[in-house]
């Protein structure tokens, strides 16, 4: 991995599918490592932190963190990935809201990778969950990382014991765990990945990360 660079992190994100994207910007530097550019890409990739995007979100709209019973599910555009991204054009074109809106018929350039829920982030005992963005030269000719969420609204949820393990004792929590067991799953809920990946499509549009 490259040597860190400390620089702003600007942070996109929507909540609950909307249209309007937010920016929160990070208070101080943030500990950047860049990952290096493609050919069909004219930003550099580099990472950062997940927790500390997320109490920049925090940070700028308080009324996420009440985490009662209402929680949200985290997705993070990983741009490094537009190669590797499924046709979600095809997926979308029979939607209404596809039709009156064209520019949605085009998949984004990136992946939205599902990060869990936000409360479950930033209870995690270290920091070692990142997120992927572009550097970019903004107005002032400072260099920035810019971030893209979506935040979907969500019933708070206990974080799952196997989840709190790591790699090396989750064999045993599955010796643990009878074979015989009935396992109850509650019934699975529609998560409307397409709708962020929309949402998305809609602010990359709005937004080239050249004007940025």
């Amino acid at each position: 991995m490259a040597q860190a660079q400390y620089l702003q992190v600007r942070i996109w994100y929507t909540i609950d599918g909307s249209s309007q994207y937010i920016l929160a910007r990070s208070p101080d530097k943030f500990p950047v490592h860049p990952l290096g550019t493609t050919s069909s890409h004219r930003g550099t990739f580099a990472t950062t932190s997940l927790k500390l995007c997320l109490h920049s979100i925090c940070r700028s709209s308080p009324e996420l963190m009440h985490f009662g019973q209402r929680d949200f599910s985290i997705y993070a555009l990983d741009p490094s990935e537009s190669d590797a991204a499924p046709n979600t054009a095809a997926l979308a074109s029979g939607s209404s809201s596809s039709q009156s809106h064209p520019s949605l018929q085009q998949p984004p350039p990136g992946v939205a990778v599902g990060m869990g829920l936000m409360s479950w982030a930033l209870a995690a005992p270290d920091d070692s969950a990142s997120v992927t963005g572009i550097m970019n030269t903004m107005a002032s000719g400072e260099s920035a990382l810019e971030v893209v969420f979506a935040l979907r609204g969500t019933l708070h949820t206990p974080q799952p014991p196997v989840f709190q393990l790591g790699t090396q004792n989750s064999n045993h929590w599955q010796s643990q765990t009878p074979v015989s067991a009935p396992m109850h799953m509650p019934p699975a809920q529609p998560m409307h990945l397409n709708q962020a990946l929309h949402c998305i499509a809609r602010y990359q549009a709005a937004f080239p990360l050249s004007r940025l």
